[in-house]
């Protein structure tokens, strides 16, 4: 068993979760931590402060004000077009290991965003359902490959790819949702 506590994992930890499916686990204290970089989030989000990306649009429209009724589909969107990519899937391993090296730095606390998204994150690695990522991404950086967290709530493999609500109900399971990140 590996528990995440936002410090860093050795080599030989990454490959125990990727190729041999060590069971994973969150720490309390990444929780506590996570709990309160989120705490902060909402309340800057609740008190409409001029935030990047939280209330505000993007790049070009950065000096936007999103409505607090559009927020959501502004974060559901941007996941959307950041998960976007073409190309063979990468290997059920390396996308193993980035889920288990994504949901150990959003365990440091800096992220703001909530618990549950790791929890389903270490849920996913743990039941052996691994999020569908191309090779190629949608962007200049390549994010698709960077960023298996929110495609694992859009589409999941055992084969071949399947919407993750059915895994997620096969285990009484919902998948993630929420209001941003």
């Amino acid at each position: 068993m590996i528990v995440l506590d936002g410090s860093p994992l050795s080599v030989e930890q990454v490959l125990a979760v990727a190729r041999g499916g060590v069971r994973v686990e969150v720490g309390e204290t990444a929780r506590q931590r996570m709990a309160a970089s989120r705490a902060v989030v909402d309340d800057l989000d609740r008190r409409d402060r001029v935030v990047y990306g939280v209330t505000t649009g993007f790049g070009a429209l950065a000096d936007r004000a999103i409505g607090r009724e559009h927020r959501s589909t502004l974060q559901a969107a941007v996941v959307r077009s950041h998960a976007a990519g073409m190309g063979p899937p990468l290997d059920a391993e390396v996308v193993r290991g980035m889920l288990l090296l994504r949901a150990r730095t959003l365990c440091a606390g800096y992220s703001g965003v909530r618990p549950a998204l790791v929890e389903a994150m270490v849920a996913l690695l743990n039941a052996g359902v691994v999020p569908h990522v191309p090779e190629l991404g949608s962007l200049g950086a390549s994010t698709s490959p960077r960023s298996p967290t929110p495609p694992s709530a859009c589409s999941a493999r055992a084969g071949s790819p399947v919407p993750a609500g059915r895994p997620s109900r096969r285990r009484r399971r919902s998948p993630p949702r929420g209001s941003r990140r």
